[in-house]
């Protein structure tokens, strides 16, 4: 088409059609509405309330409406506290809809951290679940309008904003590479850091997700199960990604596993996603309560991701759900959560250890510390290129350009790659232990001590060392068990020893009832380094990460 044609394009006058509105999370919901408007989009597994695309998108717009009536503007930051709601993701959408930023806050957070996220990304509002209103500091929130939203249709401020009819989304000039959200990470190695995530990159990310889901015939007709918290990246993805493709997202107000697996004999949720934290307890629970297994024949995957998942622990999962097949997945929040999918039925049975194949869309490459590229077989750290990449760290430029030194995102994590392109994790960059002129991966070690007797879960680290610079220190979970704990030491040394060359071996142990855990259940280093100390305390640690809490 000619520049002298440009006047017969009509499409330059419908509002879709305009270059920078092509990918924004709004536009998911227009879609819906229109192809299936009476199909549930979501539902409160709790309060029972279900909400079709169509009422859903017309929610959304009309706390939009309201909220740039209240003065929110395009690029302006918005906080929210509470719990998985409708109405959480009703927010999510609204903020998106008028090219402002929502700030998801973690309700485990203590004040301290609250209060360095509020001062980072300096909000004019602040969204506060009926739950959480009286709990808040309010020397954080001084200069904030407030205004509260909760679990059922009618809880909340949000509630009375809600008027009888459709409502149309504002008409706004909303650029779809612009920030929308802004998610706090990595505080266990010192402050968190604002993620800055674009809705092309949610798009962009969803859409890659369902290309790697394809092996497993994923379709319209599945539903999600959503049981981590809606604040972790994560979570947030995979809801996207269900309301991207019209699919009913289900959500439990957070993990339990009586309330999960009762979700799910109830044939909420085709699909959901486990951690191996989560994986254990509800497999525990299922054997102590008897359910019978052909209750849980209607969940038909697993995603497995947020930590290794042991070739034991994948088996007992497809024992226990017999109908279903499980999936590695790697995620980080940078990329907007989903990175690598081992979702091939070949690549499963032939490599169950490996995490799989680069999404579509994502270019994977494995580097060493010069940012040469490796060749099939090294280990080297695992880097990243993608439309769904972050747009930076908010407020930190400098960290920013460190990460992504040479043009790749550099992940932390250390990987390598077989002749086919599957790609196992190996560790992690920062958790490399470096003793005696050696490089120790704590992964290596922690698959060999699961299969020990009496090991529950185990994490390693390097403690510093005088003779050896670090040591390699072994901290195992038994369970609430009444055991004698030298014989487990000694016998996990000795399946150790058989397996692990001499430099790899754990020089101190410790033994601990349940490895302390963070929001999502992942084993919470920094926690535990401080109940550890030196290595050197009593052998018996248990009920202290209980009483450290």
């Amino acid at each position: 088409m000619t520049d002298s044609d440009q006047r017969f394009d009509i499409s330059m006058e419908i509002r879709f059609q305009r270059a920078n509105r092509r990918r924004l999370l709004g536009e998911d919901l227009t879609r819906n509405a229109i192809n299936f408007p009476d199909r549930i989009a979501l539902h409160d597994i709790e309060t029972g309330w279900n909400i079709t695309h169509q009422k859903f998108e017309s929610r959304v717009n009309w706390v939009a409406r309201k909220l740039l009536e209240k003065g929110l503007k395009t690029g302006g930051r918005i906080c929210m506290l509470g719990r998985n709601y409708v109405d959480s993701l009703t927010l999510y959408y609204a903020v998106s809809r008028m090219g402002a930023i929502i700030v998801p806050l973690n309700y485990s957070a203590n004040a301290e951290e609250l209060r360095y996220i509020i001062e980072d990304c300096t909000p004019s509002m602040m969204a506060v679940s009926t739950e959480f209103i009286d709990r808040v500091d309010k020397s954080l929130t001084r200069s904030m309008d407030i205004f509260t939203y909760g679990p059922g249709e009618n809880d909340g401020d949000l509630a009375g904003w809600i008027e009888s009819g459709h409502a149309e989304a504002p008409d706004l000039d909303i650029d779809d590479r612009k920030p929308v959200f802004i998610l706090y990470t990595g505080g266990t190695t010192g402050r968190p850091k604002g993620v800055a995530l674009s809705q092309a990159g949610y798009i962009a990310m969803a859409d890659n997700t369902a290309h790697a889901l394809s092996p497993q015939g994923i379709g319209r007709s599945d539903s999600w199960l959503i049981l981590g918290p809606l604040y972790h990246g994560a979570a947030l993805a995979y809801s996207v990604t269900g309301l991207h493709f019209a699919q009913t997202v289900h959500l439990l107000r957070e993990f339990n596993a009586e309330k999960a697996i009762a979700a799910i004999t109830r044939g909420f949720g085709t699909v959901t996603w486990f951690i191996p934290t989560v994986s254990r307890k509800t497999i525990n629970y299922i054997g102590q309560t008897a359910i019978p297994l052909t209750d849980l024949e209607g969940l038909r995957l697993i995603i497995s991701a947020g930590a290794p998942l042991s070739l034991q622990l994948r088996q007992e999962l497809r024992q226990t759900f017999r109908r279903c097949q499980v999936i590695d997945i790697v995620g980080q929040t940078e990329l907007t959560s989903t990175l690598i999918a081992l979702s091939e039925p070949g690549d499963i049975v032939s490599t169950p250890t490996a995490v799989g194949l680069p999404m579509p869309g994502i270019s994977v490459a494995l580097m060493d510390d010069e940012n040469r590229l490796l060749s099939a077989g090294e280990v080297g750290e695992l880097c990243y290129q993608s439309e769904s990449l972050m747009l930076g760290y908010w407020n930190k430029p400098e960290i920013t350009r460190e990460a992504m030194a040479g043009g790749w995102f550099h992940s932390g994590d250390l990987a390598r790659r077989d002749a086919s392109g599957v790609i196992s994790i190996v560790g992690r960059k920062k958790e490399l232990i470096k003793s005696g002129g050696e490089n120790i991966i704590p992964n290596e070690i922690e698959d060999v001590l699961r299969q020990a007797p009496g090991v529950v879960d185990v994490c390693v680290l390097g403690l510093q060392d005088r003779t050896w610079g670090e040591r390699v220190h072994a901290v195992i979970a038994i369970g609430n068990v009444d055991a004698d704990l030298e014989v487990i030491r000694s016998g996990a040394e000795a399946h150790c020893r058989a397996r692990l060359s001499r430099y790899k071996l754990p020089k101190t142990w410790s033994i601990i009832d349940m490895l302390p855990a963070n929001a999502i259940g992942k084993c919470d280093k920094a926690k535990l380094r401080v109940l550890v100390g030196d290595g050197t305390k009593s052998l018996d640690l248990r009920g202290a990460a209980t009483a450290g809490s």
